[in-house]
């Protein structure tokens, strides 16, 4: 559990820094050579472009806010996946509710490293925005960490070239001035767990309902069963997921230990359930539980960046209702 969350919270961290800046500029930026900048000149400079990009974003210019893109921007997450530019565009898609929640960031440079027109950037970050807990409170949550960026500066200006997220360390989580845990920065809503890709658009808008089954965590090499209505539809594997078309009602999903999970499926409605291991002895064995979190969306939209994949056809049985394309 620890590590899903370490790995959710380091991409969360990349697109709240990104969603500041809405999309990636397509502007094709020219090298301007041998720019000889002293660390001070790079400093200034810097700190005036985030001044300005942070008025970009307060005044939701998203034209200005996406100036400030490389072509070929880029971010590395923490197990060193480096996504493109397109990528993030739909990492920013998957998360766009919370671009209308920020309400301030602050940057503060710690230092630089100059290389010719290019400037390799340590600083802090502060973000608030606009959250809602489980349990249905509201209310200013507060990011403070510390991140790396690489800028260059072209005849059009300074552009924002590469994020790495390698070197992204959390300094505190707060909600309301309290101190969030680790577990409970999971427990945020958001409106993302609807938002359907676009094979799936049709089916939902046909007035089926999706329901979407996961695992990630774990050290187990074999396989669990997952049944629906008692009927045994697919084993699934670690790091592999795949999705099931039913028609609204009631239905319910188990493995092979853990109480069964009944849900009331309403049309076109995406639900997401996770497969957890735990012993029994004489072996391991698989419980679904339901994902509430923003684990189970994200993984949906964007498998790769938590690095699971479809589920091969040999492990499905039922393969009328169950989906395992993206």
């Amino acid at each position: 559990m620890k590590r899903e969350i370490d790995r959710y919270l380091a991409i969360l961290l990349i697109f709240i820094f990104l969603c500041l800046f809405s999309s990636i500029s397509i502007a094709q930026e020219r090298s301007q050579g041998s720019v000889q900048l002293t660390e001070q000149q790079a400093r200034d400079e810097l700190e005036a472009v985030f001044a300005e990009r942070m008025t970009a974003v307060k005044h939701k210019d998203k034209e200005k806010s996406k100036s400030y893109y490389s072509s070929d921007y880029s971010v590395k997450l923490p197990n060193g996946q480096i996504l493109t530019r397109q990528e993030v565009v739909d990492l920013l898609i998957v998360n766009e509710d919370l671009t209308s929640q920020i309400i301030d960031s602050t940057i503060e440079i710690e230092k630089l490293k100059v290389k010719g027109n290019e400037v390799i950037v340590d600083m802090k970050q502060s973000q608030t925005y606009k959250q809602t807990l489980k349990d249905g409170t509201t209310g200013n949550l507060v990011r403070k960490y510390q991140l790396r960026e690489t800028w260059i500066k072209t005849p059009d200006g300074w552009k924002h070239r590469f994020t790495d997220n390698l070197s992204v360390k959390t300094q505190e989580v707060t909600f309301n001035g309290k101190k969030l845990k680790r577990s409970d920065q999971l427990q945020v809503t958001s409106p993302q767990m609807q938002i359907p890709n676009s094979e799936d658009k049709p089916l939902l808008d046909g007035g089926k309902s999706l329901v979407f089954i996961y695992w990630i965590e774990g050290g187990s090499g074999g396989t669990f069963p997952v049944f629906c209505d008692d009927i045994e539809i697919a084993r699934l594997k670690r790091k592999y997921f795949f999705k099931i078309k039913l028609e609204p009602g009631l239905h319910t999903f188990r493995s092979d230990t853990g109480d069964p999970v009944s849900i009331n499926l309403e049309p076109g409605r995406i639900y997401y359930l996770k497969m957890k291991e735990s012993f029994q002895f004489p072996k391991m064995r698989g419980t679904i539980i339901i994902d509430e979190g923003p684990v189970g969306p994200q993984s949906y939209r964007l498998p790769g960046t938590l690095e699971i994949k479809p589920l091969e056809a040999t492990y499905i049985k039922d393969h009328s209702r169950v989906i395992t394309s993206k």
